[in-house]
């Protein structure tokens, strides 16, 4: 059985169109896309897809198309473990893994789904340092909640978990 913000995200993704493919082999052609954006998505990647997802964005993005990503920032986590000192909720923020072992209906999900936990977590420096190391993007600029260099509206939330996330930019 799906959890409620499962078939919500089910739905929403229908409502807006969203079209689903493999991180390691995006369904564009070749210099089709004007913007590739990505959100709370590579930090579920093994890093050797996340390295296939950076060629597959430049590949599919035209001369000077933008790739943006939001990621959860461990930086600010870090921050409020510090403050609170609580390890427990610190494991619990960050979703590296479970503690427990998973029900009948949550191993379907994980069927259904995938593992949803991170695999590894970022903060801004640590990701700008990892995207200008392992890809041909330029200009990689974290940017503040709510700002863009695109110069067209380009119809997505610029504040995406804003309060917890970092955010980039980069031209091809």
């Amino acid at each position: 059985m799906l959890k409620p913000e499962q078939k919500a995200y089910i739905e929403s993704a229908k409502k807006l169109g969203v079209v689903y493919g493999s991180a390691t082999k995006l369904p564009f052609k070749n210099n089709s896309m004007d913007l590739v954006y990505s959100s709370h998505m590579v930090e579920h990647l093994y890093e050797e897809d996340f390295l296939k997802f950076l060629s597959e964005s430049d590949r599919v993005l035209k001369p000077n198309g933008v790739f943006r990503m939001v990621i959860p920032d461990l930086s600010l986590y870090v921050k409020k473990y510090l403050e609170t000192g609580d390890a427990d909720e610190f494991c619990k923020m960050i979703h590296m893994s479970d503690r427990n072992k998973p029900s009948f209906s949550e191993k379907i999900a994980l069927l259904l789904f995938g593992n949803r936990k991170h695999k590894w977590m970022y903060d801004g420096q640590s990701m700008k340092n990892y995207i200008e190391k392992h890809s041909n993007f330029t200009n990689v600029t974290i940017l503040p909640p709510g700002e863009t260099t695109i110069k067209d509206d380009p119809k997505i939330n610029l504040r995406e978990r804003e309060g917890i996330s970092v955010y980039f930019e980069c031209r091809r």
